[in-house]
């Protein structure tokens, strides 16, 4: 089963990461164990889940984390909330190279 992503990723610039906003991505799938005499080693219907799963970074590095159901709706609602955040800093940044522009001298 190919991993399906539950709503894609943010990624924003470093200045905003030192911040507190951070990438945050999810996807739901099934995984292989790595025992080669596991079942899923062979056959990918026989792999283990389907997972949630929530990618992150903490002090740098990527981090990984198994997610119950329930998390996952909330991981949803938190990269829903994070895309408005990011759209909004956008159009505050358009806005406020129009006003620079407007009061430049010439």
């Amino acid at each position: 089963m190919p991993r399906e992503y539950i709503d894609g990723a943010v990624t924003l610039p470093y200045s905003a990461r030192q911040n507190g906003l951070v990438r945050i991505s999810g996807h739901y799938g099934t995984k292989v164990c790595g025992n080669p005499r596991c079942r899923c080693a062979t056959d990918a219907a026989a792999r283990h889940g389907p997972y949630y799963e929530w990618s992150h970074l903490k002090a740098g590095k990527l981090r990984h984390q198994t997610l119950s159901p329930e998390q996952a709706a909330l991981m949803r609602l938190a990269i829903a909330n994070q895309r408005k955040a990011k759209k909004l800093l956008r159009a505050w940044e358009v806005q406020t190279q129009r006003l620079i522009d407007l009061n430049a001298p010439e």
